[in-house]
């Protein structure tokens, strides 16, 4: 059975109100994250059975041990408001919260005063035979693994939106690398 996220969630730093704190025995977040007053998670990123999505490899760095993680995705197509938003969202750290596929918890990446950096890829077909495809990333380094999150009420709507711009999923798909 491969592992990794199912789907994610992601929402720029400043949008986040309050960190939950975190159980020192456990390493368990207490409680919900905080978001500020009409701000919302962006997502689910669905994320196809046989695809990981998530990546988190221990490092050793001159100040110490610390964790290189990744989330990164592709969407198909070139529409005005995907090209839009990829691009605004670069002005922007996130955070993000991924469910695990094969244990069914949650984890949450970045905090508000560190988030994941963003950058985002255009293929227009021309040198992969394909069609056209927008790649999106998200890495961070940070001392901690993921923290577990013990419940997510993240939006099940079954759209992703992009700053303020709703692109669906119904006929459009997320793949990721």
């Amino acid at each position: 059975m491969i592992g990794g996220f199912c789907k994610f969630w992601f929402i720029p730093i400043e949008e986040v109100d309050q960190m939950p704190v975190i159980n020192p025995a456990t390493q368990v977040l207490k409680t919900e994250i905080v978001l500020k007053a009409g701000k919302a998670w962006r997502g689910p990123v669905p994320v196809p059975d046989a695809q990981l999505g998530f990546t988190e490899s221990a490092k050793t760095g001159n100040s110490g041990p610390y964790y290189q993680i990744k989330v990164g995705c592709s969407y198909p197509g070139d529409i005005p408001a995907a090209r839009e938003n990829i691009e605004n969202m670069a002005y922007s750290q996130y955070m993000i919260v991924g469910k695990l596929r094969t244990t069914g918890f949650f984890v949450v990446i970045g905090n508000p005063e560190a988030g994941a950096d963003f950058s985002g890829n255009f293929d227009s077909g021309n040198t992969n035979g394909n069609g056209a495809l927008n790649t999106i990333s998200f890495d961070i380094e940070q001392v901690n693994k993921a923290l577990v999150l013990p419940s997510f009420n993240g939006s099940e709507s079954g759209y992703v939106n992009f700053s303020g711009q709703t692109i669906s999923n119904e006929n459009d798909y997320w793949e990721l690398e």
